[in-house]
């Protein structure tokens, strides 16, 4: 279950094969959104930009429902595939014109970023070595941002006579235009990844 506060004074309750709006104030359901039988939401997926509610509707498809009554607004199909093809970390621009997405069926070592334009219906993509989507979210209309991780728990060590996985790991970061150019990218490499996961309070390599 996940939950979504929208502008309409409403709470978006989204459990695995349907959606259902809240009245804050009062308690009252106001709409609900059945999937269709092919379909399955993850929590996670669900955006509300624009007053409006985005989430994968399966088989490629892209559904935007009204914030406010749950009427369906705009179907985007966004990949080709069957019934299992899935739109993952889906990401929608603050002005819904942009859809940001990553192909589920990618190849191996490499991610496909996909830019989805909702109102001419063109769709740009970039392919990145990795295959592990940390984040993907817009900073303002024109800018889509793309989080991977290099790192791996690979070698181990023993701190306070405790073992533990730790490495010197690499966060990558892109930025894309509306058109999926690469504007630039830039590594931040971090100290002990059991740190940075919280695994244990280690202390940094340089200390």
């Amino acid at each position: 279950v996940d939950l979504i506060f929208m502008d309409e004074g409403q709470l978006l309750i989204v459990f695995s094969d349907h959606i259902e709006s809240y009245h804050v104030e009062s308690g009252d359901r106001v709409w609900e959104f059945q999937v269709e039988s092919s379909s399955e939401i993850f929590a996670g997926k669900i955006i509300y930009a624009n007053h409006s509610v985005y989430f994968d509707n399966g088989e490629g498809t892209v559904a935007r429902l009204s914030g406010r009554d749950g009427s369906i607004l705009d179907t985007y199909k966004v990949l080709e595939g069957g019934i299992f093809t899935y739109v993952r970390n889906l990401a929608v621009s603050p002005d819904g014109k942009l859809l940001g997405f990553v192909d589920d069926m990618t190849n191996y070592g490499t991610s496909t970023i996909y830019l989805y334009n909702t109102e001419t219906g063109k769709e740009y993509s970039a392919d990145i070595e990795s295959t592990i989507v940390t984040k993907l979210v817009f900073a303002g209309n024109d800018h889509l941002f793309f989080m991977t991780d290099s790192g791996t728990l690979s070698s181990s060590t023993t701190y306070n006579n405790e073992i533990t996985f730790i490495e010197v790991a690499t966060m990558h970061f892109y930025c894309f235009d509306p058109t999926m150019k690469l504007l630039w990218t830039k590594d931040l490499q971090y100290n002990d990844m059991a740190v940075c996961m919280g695994v244990l309070d280690l202390p940094s390599r340089d200390s």
